[in-house]
């Protein structure tokens, strides 16, 4: 159901793409790097993906994430289903799409940055 992501290989790629200019690029490294907790490459992805350029929300992701990274990875990854928990048993069938959705919608945030995910 969900594709395979290699989040070490991915997030260098996405961090050159988005930062173009080298001091920029270097600030986002220095600031992503103050998370260094479980799944870190996968929630600095996720970090990028839901700061959406800004640095003052790239900060405040990255403590998020030092709190509980699994709020980020909400934010991230399962903006469609994760308050919606309770529908997986009520319309299974809706639940699986928006997972499916959710899937497709960040493989696509990857393509566009990347132009070859």
């Amino acid at each position: 159901m969900y594709s395979e992501r290699d989040y070490q290989k991915l997030l260098p790629q996405v961090i050159e793409k988005l930062y173009e200019d080298s001091n920029y690029r270097e600030l986002v490294v220095k600031l992503l790097n103050r998370y260094r907790s479980p799944e870190s490459d996968r929630v600095k992805l996720g970090i990028i993906r839901v700061a959406q350029g800004s640095i003052s929300e790239l900060k405040q992701l990255v403590n998020l994430a030092k709190q509980d990274y699994r709020d980020l990875l909400c934010a991230a990854e399962y903006p469609l289903t994760a308050s919606r928990y309770s529908l997986s048993k009520k319309d299974p069938e809706q639940y699986r799409a928006l997972k499916l959705k959710e899937v497709q919608e960040y493989d696509d945030w990857l393509k566009e940055i990347l132009n070859t995910f």
